[in-house]
C-alpha cells in the first residue's frame, strides 16, 4: 500500500508501518509518498504514540512483549 506525507500518520494510527519511503513522479512533479504495510500488532498500541515509539513499527521481528515495553515506558 502506498500513502502519501499527509496520509501516512492516519494508517501509522491504524497499525501500518514504513517499509520504505520513495520518490515518484507525477505529472512531472517529484512527489514523496510511502510504502506501508499493515502491522500484525493490534492497532490500538499505535493510536497515541510518540514518532519514537512508531520506528519501532519499521521492524518486523518486534514482538508485542518489546513494543509494550516501550510503550509502557512512556
Amino acid at each position: 500500500m502506498e500513502a502519501s506525507i499527509t496520509a501516512k500518520p492516519f494508517f501509522e494510527k491504524r497499525g501500518y508501518f514504513t517499509v520504505k519511503q520513495q520518490e515518484v513522479e507525477r505529472k512531472g512533479q517529484l512527489l514523496t509518498n510511502f510504502i506501508m504495510k499493515k502491522s500484525e500488532l493490534p492497532s490500538c498500541f499505535f493510536r497515541d504514540v510518540s514518532e519514537e515509539l512508531r520506528d519501532v513499527r519499521n521492524v518486523e521481528e518486534a514482538s508485542y512483549e518489546e513494543f509494550a515495553k516501550l510503550v509502557l515506558k512512556k
